[in-house]
């Protein structure tokens, strides 16, 4: 009931609009933390930066040549990491405001679609069309670390817990997925529900 109560009392208007932030649709938002600037990443290819207070303008980056998907960053908002249309994902370093990595291939359309970086900014986790979870160190970038099967046919969205623990992954025929690693790159077993309509069906599946 306190619950409830709180949400009724809640309300919003807006404060702060922006007109032609990108020039083109913009398709993500990341915000790390209070007083943290503002993420945002477009079909223009660009990934922004705002002050929270007046949306005016700090950082802008144009290094994606297609569409940016997704924008995720650390918990203490030091680090953002941005997927793109062609499969890479961007390393940024917030507080220098630079471009520090680049992950993944070109070569391998979609097969990177969402991100999301770990809370300590240590990895990233990328989900696409091969329906699998592929983790990547943050700093060596290169190879993935390790490969996660979600038995899902396409990732479309990919979140970690607040304490890295643990990995959800949701899959364009509306499976979820929860990766619950005994490491953060060594995934042992996890649990699989898939909500088809009113009751929702688990199964239990070990990963070796």
């Amino acid at each position: 009931h306190t619950l409830a109560l709180a949400a009724v009392r809640m309300s919003y208007a807006q404060s702060l609009r922006r007109e032609e932030a990108h020039v083109d649709g913009t398709w993500c938002v990341c915000w790390p933390r209070s007083g943290a600037p503002l993420v945002t990443g477009s079909v223009d290819g660009a990934v922004k930066l705002w002050a929270p207070e007046t949306l005016e303008s700090r950082v802008q980056f144009d290094a994606h040549p297609l569409g940016v998907l997704s924008v995720t960053c650390d918990q203490g908002g030091r680090v953002c990491a941005a997927s793109s249309m062609d499969s890479l994902i961007a390393i940024y370093d917030l507080e220098r405001g630079q471009r520090v990595n680049e992950i993944g291939k070109k070569s391998a359309p979609m097969d990177i679609w969402t991100s999301c970086i770990t809370p300590d900014a240590k990895y990233v986790v990328a989900g696409g069309q091969s329906g699998k979870a592929q983790l990547y160190d943050v700093e060596k970038g290169g190879n993935p670390t390790a490969s996660y099967e979600t038995r899902g046919p396409f990732i479309m969205s990919v979140k970690f817990s607040p304490d890295g623990r643990m990995l959800a992954c949701g899959s364009k025929d509306g499976l979820v997925t929860v990766l619950t690693p005994r490491a953060v790159r060594c995934c042992t077993d996890w649990r699989v529900t898939r909500c088809v309509s009113a009751p929702c069906r688990s199964r239990r599946t070990r990963h070796t």
